[in-house]
């Protein structure tokens, strides 16, 4: 993993504070024995945008099976329909973009998964999502 990038139009003051800033820090998560599981758990397919219940929660359970390798942060969003907005018409305002993040809904609330998605993250992400 790493502990920091750092962009290359930074000026040279500034990343010998950022690499200061390193000193002293230590890793406490615990290392993965198998390197092919720990990529595989932060890696997704190609998969994005609604899925049908069943395989919106066939999904999840994978994806969460597979990262507890890594202990990713996923998010499930539920979010409750207005009264007059039926679930297919407030499936037409949610346009995942990035792979791995999934939508669905039923009669009353609209569900998205973020993958690999931190929750103080989840206001933006979902605000990429809705249009």
């Amino acid at each position: 993993g790493a502990n920091l990038i750092i962009g290359r139009e930074l000026p040279f003051s500034r990343v010998q504070s950022l690499l200061r800033s390193l000193q002293g820090q230590l890793d406490t998560r615990p290392i993965a024995h198998d390197y092919r599981a720990a990529l595989a758990a932060a890696l997704t397919d190609e998969v994005r945008g609604y899925l049908p219940v069943a395989a919106f929660c066939d999904r999840i359970e994978a994806v969460l099976a597979r990262g507890a390798v890594l202990d990713l942060p996923h998010v499930l969003a539920k979010i409750t329909l207005l009264p007059d907005l039926a679930h297919a018409q407030a499936l037409t305002y949610c346009a995942p973009r990035r792979a791995g993040d999934v939508a669905t809904a039923d009669a009353a609330h609209l569900y998205v998964f973020l993958f690999a998605c931190r929750l103080p993250d989840a206001d933006v992400a979902l605000g990429h999502i809705f249009t």
